[in-house]
């Protein structure tokens, strides 16, 4: 093969693999966006997908190549056509190459009439012209024979004259709009001057009111406020800041981000028996169009109800168990005996709100919603304030603030301590009614009597978290003293309200005495009952010249006067007291004293028995 015939390539090397994109951290990143995770990934999985994308290259290539055989073969011919032999090829490399050289020619004689025709209309330097010409037309064109020169023509004085008193109006006319736009532009500086002076000055105002001024995180260029608490909810993190915009006038206009909502606190009524009988009373009226500081202030005040009513919704959920329950937007507290509690988000507006004799509960039941919630402010911002320790276990979300429980804690102690109440005088009339002495000394929340509070947070704390106490001391007839002590907490390990009655006297029947934890009331009163029946046969079995024995060391006596056998029995319920007496194959008859003060005494009618 002779020298003609040869073909001459410049060819590159491959580029060298890069090794950072072909590493193994850069690869397993690659390998899980692709496929996920290495543990749904096996061998016999990867064998099926290599087998499979052969078997589609293969058929892709089939395809392929039917589809190159039908474009190439005419219709009605079968035979492929003969491939082209090293003559013919050279024949039509040598025509591109003419082609390409007659393009190249074209290009170079365009830019060179280019250059002749600049380098002739130039006048700046005749020699740097005449050089920058091409050859040929050096030979036909002589040095220097085009030029360009200026043509001065002389108009009349009149006309420039003219011209001048033109030129000089326009001036005076271009002055006096310059002048006229400075003077305006001086006074709408001197009025935006004024606008930006009024607006830093209530900036300022803000700022010293203790209020913290920032960047507003969502909008670029404006300021905002951030009246919002710093240890509030997630919920709230990021709606307790406001912008603070510019007015027409310059001054503050408040872009409150939770205005286009309705402004509503949140209400405590009290409901009994299908009536409402006390509502706390709102904020205040806010009919008037407060200042700027009155929108913080009130800005702030709406956001924190809402997080209060959120923060209630989320506790209520978890105290199902103690009678709470939750709809789509009330939360009901059930206080037993028809009454219940109805906590919601109402808005401000005197209509809604109502009068009745249980104001005051429910107004005590909102303030102390809202001081807890900021004690629990106070604890978060304390205990993240803390330093941690260098080896402890993460806990869990954190649960909810303690708002209900320790207000339903009190509120079941009243009623209970009330209902307690209530029953020992019941049993103390009707022992006054038998002419038996009795006394009931009941000290309520003695816990919670303290004559002087350390502080706030240590009052709080004993609040929230130390279990209510109620004392009652019953003094019985024959000697008998029951002490009992009601302890009420919603928390581990009772989750509700015991007894602890402890029962002494100089009777029989003292190995049956002792200290008793009750937790239901019905338990106790059955209990009550029995120690004031007991406590009668003592006082009657005392009683001097009656001669009554106690039988069994139960509730029956008998008496033996010595012409018959006389027994009574005595029996206490919630209806009175009853004493049924009899002879020995005779019949009986019964007293009963139920607490009224017109009742024979109890040691006449023994007398008569």
């Amino acid at each position: 093969m002779d020298q003609a015939d040869k073909l001459l390539l410049s060819l590159k090397s491959w580029p060298a693999p890069d090794p950072v994109r072909n590493s193994i951290t850069a690869l397993i990143p690659r390998i899980q966006q692709e496929r996920g995770s290495f543990r749904d990934t096996t061998e016999e999985l990867l064998e099926k997908e290599i087998a499979a994308q052969a078997n589609t290259s293969n058929e892709k290539l089939e395809e392929d190549s039917a589809i190159e055989d039908e474009e190439s073969t005419p219709e009605g011919q079968d035979a492929v056509e003969k491939p082209m032999d090293d003559k013919e090829r050279m024949v039509m490399l040598a025509r591109g190459r003419e082609e390409i050289i007659a393009e190249i020619q074209m290009a170079q004689h365009e830019a060179t009439v280019a250059l002749d025709f600049l380098s002739l209309i130039s006048s700046l330097n005749s020699e740097m012209a005449y050089n920058t010409l091409t050859p040929g037309l050096k030979e036909v064109i002589p040095p220097k024979a085009m030029g360009v020169e200026k043509v001065s023509t002389k108009y009349p004085p009149q006309l420039m004259q003219d011209d001048r008193l033109i030129s000089q109006g326009w001036k005076m006319e271009g002055l006096d709009s310059a002048g006229d736009a400075l003077l305006r532009a001086a006074s709408r500086l001197k009025a935006e001057s004024e606008k930006e002076k009024r607006y830093w000055e209530q900036i300022m105002s803000i700022r010293d009111e203790g209020w913290t001024i920032c960047k507003h995180p969502k909008l670029r260029n404006t300021l905002g406020v951030r009246y919002g608490f710093a240890e509030t909810a997630a919920n709230f993190e990021n709606t307790g800041i406001g912008a603070l915009r510019r007015g027409d006038d310059g001054s503050i206009d408040l872009e409150d981000p939770g205005a286009s909502r309705a402004r509503r606190v949140v209400r405590v009524r009290i409901v009994h028996a299908g009536t409402i009988t006390g509502c706390a009373r709102p904020l205040g009226n806010r009919g008037q169009t407060p200042s700027l500081k009155e929108k913080i202030l009130l800005a702030r005040d709406y956001i924190y109800e809402e997080e209060l009513y959120f923060e209630i919704m989320k506790e209520a959920r978890h105290m199902a168990s103690q009678g709470i329950t939750t709809s789509e937007d009330t939360v009901t507290i059930d206080m037993k005996a028809g009454k219940c509690i109805h906590i919601d988000m109402a808005p401000i507006d005197e209509e809604v709100y109502c009068t009745g004799e249980s104001d005051d509960l429910a107004q005590a039941f909102g303030i102390a919603l809202r001081i807890l919630l900021s004690y629990g402010h106070r604890i978060t911002l304390r205990n993240r304030s803390r330093p941690q320790r260098p080896l402890f276990h993460r806990k869990g979300p954190p649960g909810p603030l303690p708002l209900l429980r320790p207000m339903v804690t009190h509120l079941w102690h009243y009623e209970h301590s009330e209902h307690l109440i209530k029953f020992c005088g019941h049993l103390r009339d009707i022992v006054h009614s038998a002419g038996l002495p009795t006394t009931v000394i009941m000290n309520s929340f003695k816990n919670c009597q303290a004559s002087k509070m350390k502080d706030i947070e240590s009052s709080i704390a004993e609040f929230i978290h130390s279990p209510l106490e109620s004392e009652a001391i019953l003094e019985l007839p024959g000697g008998w003293r029951v002490t009992i002590v009601m302890r009420t907490h919603l928390a581990q390990p009772w989750f509700g309200t015991t007894y602890a009655v402890t029962a002494s006297h100089d009777g029989v029947c003292a190995r049956l005495m002792g200290r008793n934890n009750i937790t239901a009331m019905t338990e106790l009163e059955t209990y009550l009952l029995w120690c004031l029946e007991r406590s009668i046969v003592n006082a009657i079995r005392l009683m001097e010249g009656q001669g009554w024995e106690q039988l069994a060391q139960g509730n029956s006596m008998e008496k033996n006067d010595g012409k018959a056998i006389k027994l009574i029995k005595i029996h206490v319920e919630k209806g009175g007291l009853h004493v049924r007496s009899g002879y020995v194959g005779g019949r009986d008859s019964e007293y009963v004293w139920t607490g009224s003060k017109k009742e024979r005494h109890l040691e006449d009618v023994l007398r008569e028995i």
